[in-house]
Parts: structure tokens; sequence; C-alpha cells
């Protein structure tokens, strides 16, 4: 990079960002429980957990006018802001609390299903499972066996997508549709819905080393700038409209994912996916991002901190 982005992180005023840059600074300190209670005790996660039902759900408070669980949508939102901005993990009470309420959602095939009412949602299990290993859960076998029934559900080029898509069926007749819409495996996989579910393998501290998962890296990196073969996302401008925390694909949430498969910085695609962020950076270090979700002060802060550990780990 041109400019050196931590000088631009130090400009934010995020509590929680102040402390984890600190944390990120100095990880060989043996204060990093102390970053902890600190992040844990800040006004804004006290006041999450507050709302928490002591089922271990958050209540969804919009209006419901479908199929779709909005209290488990709901409780995955929550929980990226917890574990991503305020590292809480399963030694809190209340991620045992969520964990128990997420995998109470498990079907016995190992997929979480709500988010797309009856049907399979493979981007949304991947993304569910990313967050209970980053919470500590990487060794229960509920995740091991929502990681095998994604490896188990790809297209036959090795990818992922969503059986709608591939049926060519409408959106609001896919989610009122009791019976499950088959994935039809010789359709093109998505690189949108194969970047999200790609996350929970990349965390995972056995699944990342594996050779098969690091053949559906490739997969994405074939992809990078590139529009996806679905409706969904379709445009190549997807690349770089980001969300912090991670949601959807984006060039971002798709480095990440690849710096932890341990891929070399230097492939082509990585690399012109770096040049994007170096083309774009401004003079003060930091970037003015296309933000999706979470359009607050503080995104693009958190998001030059999120390439600073990416360029981390590709670099280390």
């Amino acid at each position: 990079m041109p400019n050196d982005p931590h000088l631009f992180i130090k400009k934010t005023t995020s509590r929680a960002l102040q402390i984890q840059f600190e944390a990120f600074t100095n990880q060989n300190s043996t204060n990093q429980k102390c970053y902890l209670d600190q992040l844990w005790n800040l006004p804004t996660p006290l006041k999450i957990l507050r709302s928490q039902h002591k089922d271990g759900y958050w209540s969804y408070r919009g209006k419901r006018t479908s199929s779709i669980d909005y209290d488990l949508l709901e409780t995955y939102k929550v929980l990226r802001d917890l574990i991503e901005k305020y590292m809480f993990n399963k030694k809190h009470s209340a991620i045992e609390l969520a964990s128990n309420f997420l995998f109470s959602k498990q079907s016995d095939l190992g997929d979480f299903r709500g988010i797309y009412g009856t049907q399979f949602s493979p981007n949304y299990t991947g993304a569910i499972l990313e967050l209970l290993i980053k919470a500590g859960y990487a060794q229960r076998p509920e995740v091991e066996k929502g990681l095998q029934w994604l490896l188990n559900y790809r297209t036959d080029d090795g990818g992922w997508a969503i059986a709608m898509r591939t049926q060519e069926m409408k959106w609001d007749d896919y989610i009122q549709t009791d019976p499950i819409i088959e994935l039809n495996r010789s359709k093109p996989f998505s690189h949108t819905i194969t970047g999200m579910t790609m996350r929970a393998f990349a965390m995972h501290p056995k699944y990342n080393s594996n050779p098969l998962v690091h053949a559906i890296g490739e997969l994405l990196i074939s992809r990078i700038f590139k529009p996806d073969v679905y409706s969904d996302r379709r445009s190549k401008a997807y690349w770089t409209k980001f969300t912090w925390p991670f949601w959807f694909s984006d060039l971002m949430s798709v480095l990440d994912s690849l710096s932890r498969l341990n891929f070399d910085p230097s492939s082509s695609q990585i690399k012109k996916g770096f040049d994007w962020f170096s083309t774009n950076q401004n003079s003060d270090g930091g970037w003015t991002f296309q933000i999706l979700r979470n359009k607050d002060k503080q995104t693009c802060f958190w998001l030059a901190f999120e390439l600073c550990r990416i360029l981390k780990r590709f670099y280390h």
C-alpha cells in the first residue's frame, strides 16, 4: 500500500476498534484477557445483551411478511457484531445461550434452515458455522456435521449455489414452497454463494488445510472481478461494495478467506485485488468505501483494520 493504513485507523473514535487495534499490534502481550474484558464491558455490547431472550435469541422488531425465521436472522445479525467487533466467545454466557439456540435450528442433515423458509441455504449455513467456529465451537460435532453437509451439497463444478437459481424459480415461490427444492448440480456454481459458504471452512483449524477446500478457493480466485452467473448480485461492481462485519461476498471477505487458506498473494487475481485497494487508497492511508450495510461513520475504519489483518496473514 502506498500509505500506511495504521495512521488512518488511529483516527477512529470507535472505542471497540481502538481496543482491537491495540490487541492486534500487541499480539504477544500477556494482556489479551484485559482487552476482552474491556470490549465485553463497553456500553454498546452491554445494551445488546440486555435484549437477549432467555432462550438465547434476539427478536426481530420489523414486519414479518413470509415464512422466514426472522428471529434466527436477527440473532445471526447480532452475533456478527458481538463476535467480530467485541470478540465475544463461548466463555461468555450470552454466547453459550446463543449457540444453543443456533444449534436448535440445525436440521438432522446438518444444515441451518429458516432464513430461506423451509429451503436449503448453503450460504447462511456457512455464515452461521463461521460465527460458531470463531466463537470457539470448532470441535463441536454439530459443526462437523454442518461442514460435511456443505461439502456434500455442491454443484458438479465444485462450488455452491442456491437451488432456486439452478431451477430458475422466483424468490417468493421458493421460500413459500414446503417441499424441498432440489439443487440442479449440473448448473454452475455462484461465487456470491460460494464466497459466503467458504468462510466457515477458512476459519476451521482442520478444514483450512484441506485440499478439497483449497480447490474451492481456486474457484473463487478465478471469479474475482467477474460478474456472477446468477441474477443475485450479478454485477461485477458488487466486488467493491462492502459490508462489515462481513455478510455478502465482496473483495475484502474473499481475500480474508484466501489469506486463511494460505494462498500465494502473488497469484495474478489476488494481486489484482490488492492493486484495487492500492489504487483506491486515499492520501491519509484510508479508503472511502462504498458500504452496503452498517453505514455508520466507523465502518471504513473497521474495513481498513480488516485489510491490515488480511495483509499480515498473507505476508507473515
